[in-house]
This record gives structure tokens, sequence and C-alpha cells, in this order.
């Protein structure tokens, strides 16, 4: 069931990144990635590529993570899911900024925010989107722009945790990763990179 197999190592991948265990994402997304060419299906091509991008650049990979996410975003632009192409433009903007590559990053970040306005309400995590815009304002040195796309992914992820009506689920949710740092940098001041 090479189907199965390719969802089950796609899930596996997105788990491990939210897990923050980068490696086992890599390992998990790259099996994704072969068995979704064996079906010769684009759209867990496109998911196996992102989350592969994603796990490199937290590994510090930045160049195979940039050259996956941009040829899973060439397929992504194919497939008409805009809150998905969304959060591929989201970590492959974060990519540009880590790498150093400030006119990529502010490219990303155009084509990010315009996907944001006309799709936001499809989006599973549009605080995400709200915390990248506000970390490449910041490294391109507009402090205000930074602060205000802060405050929104604050508000968004506080509207978001409203929403959830279990403790234990809105504890679980408070401790995605990209929640963890928007409070950080709301709360502490503390940004990463």
């Amino acid at each position: 069931d090479v189907r199965g197999q390719a969802i089950c190592a796609l899930n596996e991948g997105m788990i491990t990144l939210y897990l923050e265990d980068y490696a086992a994402g890599r390992a998990a997304s790259r099996r994704g990635l072969d068995l979704a060419r064996q079906m010769n299906s684009h759209l867990m091509e496109a998911n196996a590529l992102a989350n592969l991008g994603a796990a490199e650049r937290e590994l510090g990979e930045l160049g195979e993570a940039i050259a996956h996410m941009e040829e899973g975003l060439a397929i992504r632009r194919t497939l008409g899911q805009p809150a998905e192409l969304g959060t591929d433009l989201c970590d492959l903007t974060v990519a540009y900024c880590r790498q150093g590559n400030f006119a990529a990053a502010q490219h990303a970040l155009t084509e990010m925010l315009d996907v944001y306005a006309h799709a936001e309400a499809s989006m599973m995590h549009p605080q995400y989107i709200l915390w990248a815009a506000a970390q490449t304002y910041r490294m391109l040195g507009d402090e205000a722009c930074a602060h205000d796309y802060l405050k929104r992914a604050v508000l968004v992820m506080q509207q978001r945790l409203a929403d959830i009506p279990e403790p234990e689920l809105q504890a679980s949710y408070y401790e995605l990763p990209f929640n963890r740092q928007i409070v950080a940098a709301s709360e502490r001041g503390v940004w990463p990179g």
C-alpha cells in the first residue's frame, strides 16, 4: 500500500516538525517524497518537499532547504491550494531571512501576504503567516512593521486558543513551536536567530 505508506510518512514528517525532532522529520519527509514520486502524486510530493525543506532549514541546511521549498512551491502553485501555498511561502520566507537573502525574503513576503489576504479564513495557522512577516520585517530593519505583525499574530493566536474548548487541547495548541515563539517575542522580547 504505497499510498498508505506515503500518508503515514507525511504525517510522521509533520508531527516530528511540531515535536522539533528535525532529523526524524527530514528522514520521514524523504521517505514520503520517494513514495509520492513512485505514485506520481503531485499533491503528496509538494507536501513532502515542504516538510523536508522545513526540517532542513531547522537543521541549518539552508541551501538544500530552499531548493526543496522552491521545488515544492512550483508544484503547489499548480494545485490551487492557497492556504497551503501561504504556509509554504511562510517557511521559505523565514529560510531566505536566515540565509541573509533579504531581497528574496522580501519577494516571498509580498507573495505570502497577498495569499494571506485572500485565503486567511481557510488557513490552519494564520498566525504563523503573521509571525513570519514579523520576523522578516524585523530582519529587514522595519521594527514598526515587525511589531505590528507580531501584535496581529498574538491576536489571531489568542482567538484560535479561545475557540478550543478543552484545556488539554489548548495547552497542546499553545505548545506548537511557532506559538511559543510568538509568545516569547511578545512577552519577553525574545526573537529567533
